[in-house]
């Protein structure tokens, strides 16, 4: 009976014994680790009217909530990529007021409140100087200070790797929070947000560009096309003059001669009309036109846009070269605009093309587009129905290996490169942005407003 007792009390011990022994092991809590991560996020589903803050190409890292520093606290926005690229632009989220910026030579992060007290934050944006990694750049574009009310779509900043993300590929970490501060999930609101769209379009060949943009616009052919000279047309999108309306496509053409690009363009437009701006044409060129087509002649010397069209053709004497920008406007009646505004600001570093009636505009957006004309180069081909793609969406990334001192400026559809040791004072302009009515929002007039006053960004690793 002891005996078995004995060996029943000895089975109990070691099955106490292997029974501890396999129990996990209980771990202090520090007080910080009972407390939780500061600020929480809060688990709300909400989509706010936002506009994405991020001109270009890009992709979203769902990381809301994620743990950060060993979880001692909680990723409070997400993060959005641009595959290794840094000189995309930022733009403001919502209309607001600039409340918080860190600019300190380590971040650049900027805070936008908006009139409901909602407020977007966006942290790592550069602050390098463009082909380095030298935290030597001012990261603030023109006008963004605390207290300056900005607009949806306005220019804040570029994509970078400032702060904590210096070993990280380049993004924006944008947050969005209630006016508690408490953050919320972004991710649904950037999935809804609405984008600045247009198209980019070099202008290395101005006379092959305007083909390319004629045939895009009109691919059934057009009844009336203009003619202008390249010179007076490089000079009018310089800026400082009002749009250049038309009723159909414009393309260019030397003095003295026709290039390919445009002789075979007007082959497939089939024109029965021809608009020649200006009377100094050499007569070989109105020769050339008058083989193919019936010549309309517009001098804009004689009677100004509005005058009637005298559909006699005659041939246009050789004389001085003409004036292409006076204190007046052009010299063959283009028209000037506000001549304030054309002396106070610099050439924008691009101008605009809308493809279509503006008439179809918002009256906001009318208002806005007639502003940012003063100063920014800009024609209208009306009656226009577009057909196909033309042109790199803004400002995407160019799909190419780099070196951290290498920077490629996006010059329409032709990628100007640069050793950044070398790079130039004021980089090349964007080219030309083509722009349909439907995508003349007013965050993309405020975005190409506030792009047409900061200096030209590359992109670079």
């Amino acid at each position: 009976m002891t005996t078995v007792c004995m060996r029943r009390a000895l089975t109990l011990l070691l099955v106490t014994v292997f029974a501890v022994s396999m129990a996990p092991v209980a771990r202090v809590a520090t007080p910080e680790a009972a407390a939780g991560p500061p600020n929480p996020v809060r688990r709300v589903k909400v989509t706010r009217d936002i506009v994405f803050p991020i001109v270009g190409a890009t992709r979203t890292i769902n990381g809301f909530g994620s743990c950060r520093d060993n979880c001692t606290r909680e990723h409070h926005g997400v993060d959005i990529l641009t595959y290794g690229w840094k000189g995309l632009p930022v733009v403001a989220s919502h209309d607001g007021v600039v409340t918080q910026i860190r600019d300190d030579g380590e971040w650049c992060n900027v805070q936008i409140t908006g009139a409901d007290g909602w407020y977007t934050r966006y942290v790592h944006m550069n602050n390098d100087s463009p082909g380095y990694d030298d935290e030597d750049f001012s990261c603030l574009p023109p006008g963004i200070a605390v207290g300056q009310p900005v607009q949806a779509g306005q220019l804040i900043g570029w994509v970078g790797d400032s702060g904590n993300a210096e070993h990280t590929q380049p993004h924006i970490h944008f947050e969005i929070r209630m006016p508690s501060g408490l953050p919320v999930d972004p991710l649904r609101s950037l999935k809804a947000a609405r984008h600045v769209t247009f198209r980019q379009v070099g202008l290395d060949d101005p006379a092959t560009s305007a083909a390319e943009i004629a045939l895009y616009a009109y691919p059934e052919g057009a009844p009336t096309v203009t003619l202008m000279a390249i010179d007076p047309f490089l000079s009018m999108i310089e800026g400082g003059y009002a749009p250049l309306q038309l009723d159909g496509p414009l393309l260019l053409s030397e003095w003295e001669v026709i290039p390919e690009a445009t002789v075979a363009a007007l082959d497939a437009l089939a024109p029965s009309r021809i608009q020649v701006i200006g009377d100094l044409w050499m007569p070989e060129v109105l020769d050339q036109l008058r083989n193919s087509t019936t010549l309309l002649e517009r001098s804009l010397t004689e009677g100004g846009v509005a005058a009637a069209l005298d559909a006699r053709s005659r041939v246009v004497e050789e004389s001085e070269a003409p004036a292409t920008h006076t204190d007046d406007g052009f010299a063959d009646g283009i028209g000037s605009a506000d001549a304030a505004a054309a002396t106070t600001r610099p050439a924008a570093p691009f101008s605009v093309i809308l493809l279509g009636d503006p008439d179809e505009l918002g009256d906001q957006e009318r208002l806005a587009f007639g502003v940012m004309t003063d100063w920014v180069g800009t024609i209208v081909m009306d009656f226009v129905e577009p057909d196909g793609a033309i042109g790199n969406p803004a400002f995407e990334g160019i799909g190419r290996r780099g070196s951290r001192y290498t920077v490629y400026y996006a010059a329409g559809d032709v990628w100007v490169r640069y050793r950044a040791r070398e790079r130039p004072e004021e980089g090349p302009g964007y080219g030309l942005f083509l722009v349909e009515p439907q995508h003349l929002t007013a965050e993309a007039i405020a975005f190409m407003t506030s792009i047409a006053d900061a200096p030209v960004m590359p992109l670079w690793r």
